[in-house]
């Protein structure tokens, strides 16, 4: 089965954010590197579609989002890293594609999960 999901988040939601607010959405590679707001905001799109793929809607996806780590190749592709035994069984014998583009004002990320 194919799922499809779209993230979207404000940058200027990011600036607003506190120090505390950052541990509970990246992880600690991500706020160490990217310090970039716009960024941010497209990790945090990405992993808002990819959670949404799984239906693990918002009130239940804010313990998973530091454990969940947008990352990219060499060639600065994005891919999600799952560092949860709970998520990486529900998308088990599945491929995941990621997507994430941004403008100064808005962030966007689409994730598709399908079988391999």
């Amino acid at each position: 089965m194919t799922r499809l999901s779209i993230g979207i988040q404000s940058p200027c939601d990011i600036k607003k954010l506190s120090v505390f607010q950052r541990r509970e959405l990246f992880s600690p590679s991500e706020t160490s590197c990217c310090k970039n707001v716009v960024t941010l905001a497209g990790n945090l799109a990405a992993k808002k579609a990819f959670l949404s793929c799984l239906d693990i809607k918002n009130g239940q996806a804010v313990p998973f989002y530091p454990l969940v780590e947008v990352k990219r190749s060499p060639v600065n592709r994005p891919f999600i890293e799952i560092r949860d035994s709970f998520l990486r069984e529900k998308i088990r014998d599945r491929s995941i594609s990621l997507s994430i583009s941004h403008t100064r004002d808005i962030a966007v990320a689409v994730c598709i999960i399908y079988n391999k």
